[in-house]
């Protein structure tokens, strides 16, 4: 009865083991630097993060086998690393810079980003574009 009961035991605690073991390679994502906004503060995201962020509204993502896309005048394009959590692959994320900076303020990218702060930024690969009309200005405070 006593070996049963020891082999239980151990059973039992192997098996939180490898449990807790599995769900912390399935649950830790890399976070890529992804930019540096206008006030020096360093940004990255994770995969998830970016998933989120790419299905905000007013923000639209380029994968990395489409040319720079075009933007219009009141918009930003902002080049994705070439991985993020080792899955992304690179592209650009598109939209006016309030709402953008408005989406990574949802997702938790970042906690204070403004348009202006984008801008002003710089990208940890590659370049941000900027439409002509896309100028720092007084933003409305959701």
């Amino acid at each position: 009865m006593r070996q049963r009961r020891n082999r239980l035991c151990a059973n039992v605690t192997g098996l939180f083991f490898v449990l807790g073991l599995f769900s912390s390679i399935v649950l830790a994502q890399e976070a890529v630097p992804w930019m540096i906004l206008a006030d020096g503060t360093k940004v990255t995201m994770t995969q998830t993060q970016f998933d989120s962020l790419a299905q905000q509204a007013g923000i639209s993502y380029y994968g990395p086998t489409v040319a720079r896309p075009q933007v219009t005048a009141s918009q930003i394009s902002l080049p994705v690393p070439s991985t993020v959590g080792g899955v992304l692959g690179g592209g650009y994320i598109v939209g006016e810079p309030v709402a953008i900076a408005a989406g990574m303020n949802a997702v938790g990218i970042a906690s204070a980003a403004t348009g202006a702060g984008l801008i002003g930024g710089r990208a940890a690969t590659g370049t941000i574009v900027v439409g002509a009309a896309a100028v720092p200005g007084p933003e409305k405070k959701p």
